[in-house]
């Protein structure tokens, strides 16, 4: 278990805690009273400052039934809350109904959070990245249909950015040679 330190900031602020016994987040609650007007937003204070264990972070998100019923969740889709912060938790919230203003009472569950641990990482430049199936493919290039085993979704068998351009290779026997005049370029060899 991970202990985390908050402090009060309002006299309204409750300590946050699970629904239940097998929930993966707890809630956080609004510290005040808060009218979202339709196709509006508002940051809305939990009256919660907390300090986070170095190698952890606080992720908020939004609950399930405001999606569902009242067409809210959070305006920036998930919240973190880093290790270092020390101000208040506030939760901004978009109204995303067309008519309806959205109420916020003193109390009211406004999101959910978790604790969860941060890796630290080490960006490492290198002249060419490994190839993959997908390759290059971005925004919908896996497309929406499931894909019988092996395939790619363009039809190719990868791709892989070469000298400033894309190149697809359509097979193993075409992906050799490439690899090899990459290697070649990067001062590597087969045989390293």
């Amino acid at each position: 278990m991970i202990n985390v330190l908050f402090t009060k900031l309002s006299d309204h602020a409750l300590i946050p805690k699970k629904a239940t016994a097998g929930a993966a987040c707890f809630d956080l609650h609004a510290a005040e009273n808060v009218w979202i007007k339709a196709t509006d937003q508002a940051g809305i204070k939990t009256g919660l400052a907390v300090a986070i264990p170095a190698g952890y972070c606080m992720n908020i998100y939004s609950r399930s039934g405001h999606g569902l019923k009242d067409r809210v969740s959070l305006s920036n889709c998930v919240g973190k809350i880093d290790s270092d912060y020390r101000g208040e938790i506030v939760v901004v919230l978009k109204n995303d109904h067309w008519v309806k203003t959205f109420e916020v009472r003193i109390g009211d569950r406004i999101a959910q959070a978790e604790i969860v641990p941060v890796e630290d990482v080490c960006f490492i430049e290198v002249p060419v990245l490994d190839v993959t199936k997908r390759g290059a493919g971005c925004f919908g290039s896996t497309g929406v249909k499931e894909l019988v085993h092996g395939e790619a979704a363009s039809g190719s068998f990868a791709s892989v950015l070469h000298d400033d351009q894309v190149v697809v290779i359509d097979s193993l026997t075409t992906m050799a040679p490439l690899l090899d005049e990459i290697n070649e370029n990067a001062g590597h060899t087969n045989n390293d």
